[in-house]
C-alpha cells in the first residue's frame, strides 16, 4: 500500500470514528446512558467499556455519515456557488472542452441543469483519472476525504449546539446563571465550530471537483498531443 493510500484510508476512518466518538462521549455524561452501559459489560472491566465505546462510536459515526451526506446538495447549490464558483466553473469548462474533443461519440451530451452537469462531469473525471492517472486521483481523493470528515463534524457540532443550549435553559430554571453559563458557552462554541466545519467542508468539496477537472483536462490534452 502506498503512503498516500494509507493517508486517505485514515482520513476516511476518522470521518466516521471521530464524530461518533465526540457524540458518544457527550452521551456518556448522562447517568441513564452510563447505567445502560453497565448492563452490557462486566463490572469494573475497563477493556470491555473501551470496546463498547469504540463500537458505539463506529455505529453512531456511520449514522452521522449517512445523514450528513444530505448536506451535499445544499453545499453544491448554495455555498460553493457563492464562495468558490469562479475557480470551479473555470476548471469545469476546461474539462468539458477536453471531454468534447476526446469523446468517441457525437451523442455524448451533458445535463442542462448546472448542478447535475457538475456532478456528471465530476463522475466522468474521476472515472478517467482512476483508470489512467492514479496519482492525480489520489490528490482528488484526499480532498474528498477531508470534505467528508468536516461534513460529519459539522453535523455533530450542530446537534451538540442544540442539545447544550437546551441543557442551559433547563439549568437556568433549576439553578443560577453562574452555574449554567458553561452550557451556554459550550453551545456557542459548538455553533461556531459547525460554521467553521461547514466552510471547510465546502472548500474541500469545491477543491476536489476543481482539481479533478484540471487533471482530466491536462490528461486529455496530453492524449491529443500523444
Amino acid at each position: 500500500m502506498k503512503p498516500q493510500d494509507l493517508f486517505i484510508g485514515v482520513i476516511d476512518i476518522f470521518a466516521v470514528f471521530l464524530p461518533g466518538m465526540i457524540f458518544t462521549g457527550y452521551l456518556s455524561t448522562y447517568k441513564d446512558i452510563r447505567n445502560f452501559a453497565k448492563l452490557l459489560v462486566p463490572a469494573n472491566d475497563s477493556t470491555a467499556y473501551w470496546i463498547l465505546f469504540l463500537l458505539s462510536s463506529y455505529f453512531i459515526g456511520h449514522i452521522f455519515f449517512l445523514i450528513a451526506a444530505h448536506f451535499d446538495d445544499t453545499c453544491d447549490k448554495e455555498t460553493i456557488p457563492k464562495l468558490y464558483r469562479d475557480a470551479k466553473d473555470a476548471a469545469r469548462k476546461l474539462a468539458e472542452t477536453a471531454r468534447q474533443s476526446h469523446a468517441s461519440s457525437s451523442t455524448d451530451t451533458l445535463p442542462t441543469d448546472e448542478t447535475d452537469r457538475g456532478k456528471e462531469m465530476f463522475r466522468w473525471a474521476k472515472s478517467v483519472l482512476t483508470q489512467f492517472s492514479p496519482a492525480a486521483m489520489n490528490e482528488v481523493a484526499r480532498y474528498e476525504a477531508d470534505s467528508k470528515f468536516f461534513r460529519s463534524t459539522c453535523l455533530v457540532a450542530i446537534i451538540l449546539a442544540i442539545a447544550l443550549f437546551f441543557q442551559f435553559l433547563i439549568m437556568v430554571t433549576k439553578t443560577s446563571l453562574s452555574l449554567s453559563w458553561p452550557y451556554l458557552f459550550s453551545a456557542i462554541t459548538s455553533a461556531a465550530l459547525s460554521i467553521l466545519s461547514w466552510l471547510r467542508y465546502a472548500e474541500r468539496r469545491a477543491k476536489s471537483s476543481e482539481w479533478a477537472f484540471r487533471h482530466v483536462a491536462v490528461w486529455c490534452e496530453h492524449q491529443k498531443k500523444g
